[in-house]
């Protein structure tokens, strides 16, 4: 679960693993209901950067709230590559 955890947090998801316990917070019926919430409570953010688009160079992506409460998952860096 450790590297899943930490490919999911550099791409901006979230890994869960899923139990057969209908009981547990995550069972599949409890996790497919969690995503089913987040997908209606995301948010698209787009800017335009000062450096080159196609740089060659990667770029480190911090996203913050300034209220804290909310649960806030971007992507941690992007790659600038040269295009077609």
């Amino acid at each position: 679960m450790s590297v899943l955890n930490s490919m999911a947090s550099a791409s901006g998801g979230k890994a869960v693993l899923v139990t057969t316990d209908s009981k547990n917070s995550h069972s599949i019926d409890n996790v497919l209901d969690e995503i089913s919430t987040e997908l209606r409570s995301q948010y698209t953010i787009g800017y335009y950067p000062e450096h080159p688009i196609n740089d060659g160079k990667w770029h480190q992506v911090v996203l913050r709230s300034i209220d804290t409460s909310y649960d806030v998952r971007a992507r941690k860096e992007y790659f600038g590559g040269p295009g077609k």
